[in-house]
């Protein structure tokens, strides 16, 4: 499951800095709520929630009235767009080198391993320097490695060893990338329009998977393999465009790089000890180990259902209409006053759609019960973000959102080995089927025995 994606800052729709005395009581509410009394980083930058504010534009477009947050929402549409096309191509790629399941599943540690090693201390860095900084140079970097995997392919030397080594050098630069958009949010949009933006975040990666994935299996087809990965290289070009053009700025705060370790362990601790985070970010680790189905869709694809890469393309698109509904249902309507409630449905219900898809056998019908899966997944990493955004105080805003990457981000493609190597022993439908009955008696679980998560409403 994905989270939602996030950037903050401080920037009038003018883009001159300013400070709305309004604004920043309410950003310090909101700051403060379950955490304490907001310190340090003194919430959002200067005048970012209140400018935005007072310049919302009424009606539907919610969020998206905000220039700066308008700017990163569409970059990242390309961005992941050519994201959803590689990974089709890779994981197929794979499919045809190996035929192996747990060589599918071998990818998602190596896509795990760094990201849990490195985000940490990238979430210390978020809270420490410039979050659009951070976001430019992680982007420039993640240019590289598509190309280089591009060109290998294109030259015929591919083997499953360059897959491999560049999507755990692509993790630890995309491990400093995703604090720093989940920290700058707040600061991009007013706080009554955050679980509006927080759900279109949420629903961004599912939405682009509605056209990236088929997009993708066209391309192996009629441009070859190497076309996909030159095209990510692109997106996340774009991304890096787009944090030049926006007037958001996070001044550096201080400290050295010497400070960097104590302030991991001290977000940790600070985790540990607030029991609505800690609970809420605990099990949610255990649940993305449990519901990474993706990494395993090239074994229903070919196996079970016999579609092809055309057909896996479809399938991983489905969960992207579903996603673009929940997204576009969660924005119109803005604020949600029972969050917790919502959370354990949405959550329950879409570890029973996994269910229904292992047990499919019919192509359409499994692109209907995927499409299902994608709505409950994105009204419920919608919410479960926002309540993390209410409750967290600022000054620990990074290396919370960090901690809350890792176990989404961080350990989804582990249980993709996890999911692999399960179907090794099972077989596919068994191993996803399984693993989803987990995470919904998880979900349930937190849902009764925490009510202060059950019922939470607002910070």
């Amino acid at each position: 499951m994905k989270a939602s994606d996030a950037v903050g800052g401080t920037a009038t729709e003018g883009g001159a800095p300013g400070v709305d005395s309004a604004a920043a009581g309410a950003t310090d509410g909101a700051a403060t709520a379950g955490g304490g009394a907001s310190d340090g980083r003194s919430g959002p930058p200067a005048g970012a929630a209140g400018s935005a504010g007072g310049r919302t534009r009424r009606g539907r477009i919610g969020a998206l009235g905000q220039r700066d947050f308008r700017l990163l929402w569409l970059g990242l549409v390309v961005a992941h767009t050519g994201s959803w096309m590689q990974q089709v191509t890779q994981n197929w790629l794979l499919w045809e080198l190996t035929h192996a399941p747990i060589a599918l599943g071998v990818y998602g540690l190596c896509r795990s391993i760094p990201f849990v090693i490195v985000s940490l201390y990238a979430g210390a860095l978020a809270d420490r320097l410039d979050r659009r900084r951070l976001l430019l140079v992680s982007n420039v970097i993640n240019v590289l490695f598509p190309l280089a995997l591009g060109t290998v392919v294109a030259l015929g030397h591919v083997q499953p060893w360059h897959i491999y080594l560049a999507a755990a050098l692509s993790a630890v630069a995309d491990s400093f990338d995703a604090p720093a958009r989940q920290a700058l949010i707040p600061a991009l949009v007013p706080r009554s329009e955050l679980m509006g933006a927080l759900s279109l975040m949420a629903g961004l990666r599912r939405a682009t998977s509605l056209i990236g994935p088929s997009l993708g299996g066209l391309a192996v087809v009629a441009l070859g393999t190497s076309g996909a990965f030159f095209l990510n290289a692109l997106g996340f070009g774009v991304v890096a465009l787009v944090v030049l053009l926006m007037r958001t700025r996070t001044p550096p705060q201080p400290g050295s790089a010497r400070d960097d370790l104590a302030l991991v362990r001290e977000g940790v601790g600070y985790v540990v000890r607030h029991r609505l985070l800690g609970t809420l970010l605990g099990i949610e680790a255990l649940v993305t180990l449990c519901t990474a189905y993706y990494g395993i869709m090239p074994v229903f694809a070919d196996e079970i259902l016999g579609v092809g890469p055309a057909g896996l393309g479809l399938l991983m698109s489905a969960p992207g209409l579903g996603a673009v509904l929940g997204a576009v249902g969660l924005a119109s309507r803005g604020e949600v006053e029972w969050k917790g409630r919502l959370l354990l449905v949405s959550g329950g219900l879409f570890g029973l759609t996994l269910v229904g898809f292992a047990a499919s056998r019919v192509f359409v019908l499994s692109l209907l019960v995927l499409a299902a899966a994608g709505f409950l997944d994105t009204m419920y990493g919608a919410v479960r973000n926002t309540i993390v955004q209410l409750a967290v105080a600022e000054r620990f805003r990074g290396r919370v959102m960090s901690l809350s990457m890792l176990t989404q981000r961080g350990l989804g493609p582990s249980g993709s080995f996890i999911t692999g190597g399960l179907a090794t022993l099972v077989g596919a439908p068994w191993a996803v089927a399984s693993l989803a009955l987990i995470a919904t008696g998880l979900v349930i679980w937190r849902g009764v025995c925490f009510p202060e998560l059950r019922d939470f409403r607002d910070g």
